[in-house]
């Protein structure tokens, strides 16, 4: 039995869940492990859909694409970056594309211990590359939420 503790609002006789008790991620750009730059549309494609699918999600704070993007860009370890950005949880990845074959991983790890949460490859073929985005995205992000309220479930 989980139990999550969170304040509620009494305007309106609503509960709203409190930024302090849900759980926060950045998504870190992907790398482009393809070896080739025009490439690296696919990357960033797919940290933004990440990023854009979780920011759906009412119980979870994302931190903004653009802070991501510029802490990863100036080098700053995925710990720190987590830390810079408030977040609890961290999303790192990568993309490669060879001919017609498409290999996507990500992790997920938790910005206080370093340890990973959860991590998956998904390779797929990739003849219309817009269907496969959304197919590996909409599954990371589904499997990511899951796993993020549950982790911040056994903290309390």
């Amino acid at each position: 039995v989980y139990r999550v503790e969170t304040s509620t609002d009494q305007v309106g006789g609503r509960a709203a869940t409190t930024s302090a008790a849900r759980p926060s991620i950045a998504v870190l750009p992907f790398d482009n492990l393809s070896g080739d730059p025009s490439q690296q549309y696919l990357s960033d494609g797919i940290t933004e859909d990440i990023t854009t699918e979780l920011s759906r999600f009412r119980n979870l704070t994302v931190a903004a694409r653009h802070a991501s993007f510029h802490l990863a860009r100036m080098g700053i370890n995925p710990m720190q970056a987590a830390r810079d950005l408030g977040a609890n949880y961290v999303i790192e990845g990568s993309v490669r594309k060879a001919g017609e074959r498409i290999r996507i991983t990500a992790q997920l790890i938790d910005a206080r211990t370093g340890n990973h949460v959860w991590a998956e490859r998904y390779d797929r073929e990739c003849h219309d590359i817009f269907a496969v985005q959304d197919e590996v995205v909409a599954a990371i992000v589904t499997t990511l939420e899951g796993r993020m309220v549950a982790a911040a479930a056994l903290q309390v």
